[in-house]
């Protein structure tokens, strides 16, 4: 199974092109092709949010390096304990959406922060910098060539295997700095218990104390020291007076959804149970009664709906009359 451990050894003590491309299972002509002409292909896709996301997505081949790339750092490199988003948990709990939310449950304030362009404010510099410091300590040019293998047109291409875990890498200051100033917090006030943590570009801040205009601009000034700009419109406080989120899940008491999501899946299930899978799965996936939907569209249908059952199991638990009654009803159209 890749990576193996000579892959791994490769990739670490490779000092010229054809060791490093040993490492990725590929040769040295192809990845210089990989890395002098890139091909990527660049779509849009809506935000819930408005506007639009830009992906650039990389050929098979390239993508299959880069891939192989995410692989090998997946094995070396500790993620920061404040990251949850797309960290391969070695020796620590799982972590993912829902540990990011628990994080910051029954606190008084929760404020949340979304980094403005993530991926693109990931430079090829600011890359080939997580490879020449600690742990890896790569020389400038085996570095460079690694940085120019995952970036393109200067930034990290959201739709790149490799751009999860590099800019994971990329924030271990970033973190480290957060949880410094949120230590340093703690210590001015014993019962405040600052929390901070971070999914991908979503960072969030709770406490017990009120979070002050001053606090506010201190955590500003620090994501600006590490080159990140946060999206004001984004910005959101909460107090435990309202409802609370963190990274689509309420956490006022206990882990919970919206529920528009909940109301959205039993008119869908009732949609099946009276008009049947075809009409449902039309509605659902095209918007209209007009088609007619295919034997693959309605088992699509089927997958998506179960996808988004099965996220009411894990943010209430399995246990969950909610999830037990949806779940039931999906078992027996």
């Amino acid at each position: 199974m890749y990576p193996h451990k000579k892959h791994i050894k490769y990739f670490l003590d490779s000092i010229g092109k054809s060791e490093l491309a040993l490492s990725l299972l590929a040769n040295e002509n192809d990845l210089e092709q990989h890395i002098k002409f890139p091909d990527y292909q660049l779509f849009h896709i809506p935000k819930k949010s408005g506007g639009y996301r830009k992906i650039m997505e990389p050929e098979s081949q390239l993508k299959e390096l880069q891939r192989n790339v995410s692989a090998i750092l997946q094995e070396l490199v500790e993620v920061n304990m404040s990251a949850h988003g797309f960290v391969k948990t070695m020796y620590h709990e799982p972590r993912h959406i829902k540990s990011n939310a628990s994080k910051h449950m029954g606190k008084k304030w929760v404020y949340n922060i979304d980094i403005k362009d993530f991926f693109g404010s990931i430079n090829a510099v600011r890359v080939k910098q997580v490879f020449t410091q600690k742990p890896f300590n790569f020389s400038e040019e085996k570095s460079k060539y690694l940085a120019l293998l995952l970036v393109y047109q200067q930034q990290l291409p959201a739709g790149a295997p490799s751009s999860p875990i590099i800019s994971n890498m990329v924030c271990e200051a970033l973190d480290n700095a957060f949880n410094q100033w949120v230590a340093y917090m703690n210590d001015l006030e014993a019962d405040a218990q600052w929390c901070y943590t971070r999914y991908a570009d979503d960072i969030t801040f709770s406490t017990h104390t009120s979070i002050l205009p001053m606090h506010l601009k201190e955590i500003n000034k620090i994501l600006l020291d590490f080159g990140f700009e946060r999206n004001e419109k984004k910005d959101r406080l909460f107090s435990h007076l309202q409802a609370q989120w963190v990274t689509g899940i309420k956490v006022n008491t206990k882990p919970n959804l919206d529920r528009k999501y909940i109301r959205k899946l039993r008119a869908i299930l009732h949609n099946c149970r009276a008009y049947g899978l075809t009409v449902a799965a039309n509605k659902f996936l095209f918007e209209t009664n007009d088609l007619l939907a295919s034997k693959e569209d309605t088992e699509r249908f089927k997958r998506i709906l179960k996808g988004k059952i099965d996220h009411v199991g894990f943010v209430r638990g399995k246990d969950d009359g909610i999830y037990l009654n949806l779940k039931n009803q999906w078992l027996a159209l």
